[in-house]
């Protein structure tokens, strides 16, 4: 006969038995689950190395086949230029969708948009100091000649949706024209026949002082060839637009009309007829 008090006394033994071989078990099975490799981790961790092994491609185009008729009057590429130069490009011009020439310039280094406030009246640009264009200067060229000067009735703005793009030659290289501002020059370059038939149609509002002032703009361009053989190109490209201003109860209207005809005689030889109304 067993006492109740040796029970007692052999109890704790085997809970404590038992527990010693749970826990082994449990070490074992953890020692297995560490040794078992992980195959469906394996393929993203593949993926990962791969990935990061990867090189990172950046490609970058430079073709050097800018050319600028303000540095040297000719057709020389920007990248064969000594003078100093920026040329803001068509494409820009449509990304900014800048209403004016003024507009344009604005983020060119060394040149100060509308130092006297908005006009619309002209393009109102000064560069390194020196004014190009507006009333203060006569550093207004169209296409390498200069706009005639006096009266502000001769010295309009030009709208951008005309240019192919506008060129800035800083320095005293501007004397390339003749009697210039020692900061430099403005070019603006018009749109010139092209080869390949295209067209495009643009219309854009705008509104000014909280929206209260309204302005409208329709224009349209088409280019391309005369005939079959593409020796005569031609190209017409027209605007209107009326509407507010920044200014209250002041009104603009503008129309422009420019067609253009290129006559190729040689390979080497090449004639162009502008005009601008």
């Amino acid at each position: 006969m067993i006492s109740v008090r040796s029970v007692k006394s052999v109890l704790p033994v085997f809970l404590l038995a038992s527990a010693a071989v749970t826990s082994g078990a449990a070490a074992q099975t953890l020692s297995v689950a560490e040794n078992t490799p992980d195959t469906e981790n394996e393929p993203s961790k593949k993926q990962t190395s791969k990935a990061s092994s990867k090189p990172e491609i950046v490609v970058v185009t430079a073709t050097g086949r800018s050319s600028a008729s303000a540095s040297t009057k000719t057709r020389t590429p920007i990248i064969e230029s000594p003078q100093t130069i920026t040329i803001v490009n068509r494409e820009e011009i449509e990304l900014r969708a800048s209403p004016s020439v003024a507009d344009a310039l604005a983020y060119v280094a060394g040149v100060q948009a509308q130092p006297q406030g908005v006009d619309s009246r002209v393009d109102e640009v000064s560069v390194r100091g020196f004014g190009a264009g507006g009333f203060s200067s006569n550093n207004n060229f169209v296409d390498g000649l200069r706009l005639p000067s006096g009266g502000q009735w001769t010295r309009t703005s030009f709208d951008p949706f005309a240019l192919q793009q506008i060129e800035v030659l800083k320095g005293p290289s501007g004397a390339l024209y003749g009697q210039t501002a020692p900061g430099g020059v403005v070019n603006l370059v018009t749109k010139r026949p092209t080869a390949k038939s295209e067209g495009e149609f643009f219309i854009q509002g705008s509104g000014f002082t909280n929206l209260d002032n309204g302005q409208g703009q329709a224009s349209g361009d088409i280019s391309g060839k005369l005939n079959k053989s593409g020796t005569v190109l031609g190209r017409v490209v027209a605007l209107a637009k009326y509407g507010g201003t920044q200014v209250n109860s002041v009104n603009t209207g503008r129309y422009y009309f420019s067609p253009s005809l290129t006559w190729h005689i040689t390979p080497q030889t090449t004639w162009t007829l502008l005009a601008q109304y």
